[in-house]
């Protein structure tokens, strides 16, 4: 989901990016080859996921449908009701 903190294993340390959209997951990171960038990651990579505690949730937080190349899916949008 949009915003979204996942976290993720690797060798002696970890990372933490935030979600900005799936069909893969689509990561917001820094340090990620030496600059701030998103990048597509398996859905199967992240270690956590950890959504923030809304008292009342943001209405623009929600599950944004990205195709491979994060171009919005135009199809899956579409069909989901407002």
């Amino acid at each position: 989901m949009l915003g979204d903190v996942l976290t993720f294993k690797r060798d002696g340390d970890g990372h933490v990016a935030l979600c900005v959209g799936e069909d893969a997951y689509h990561c917001l990171g820094g340090n990620q080859s030496d600059q701030v960038c998103i990048t597509r990651t398996a859905k199967s990579r992240p270690y956590k996921a950890r959504r923030p505690i809304y008292n009342v949730q943001p209405a623009n937080v929600r599950k944004i449908v990205l195709v491979a190349n994060g171009m919005p899916n135009r199809r899956a949008t579409a069909s989901r009701k407002p």
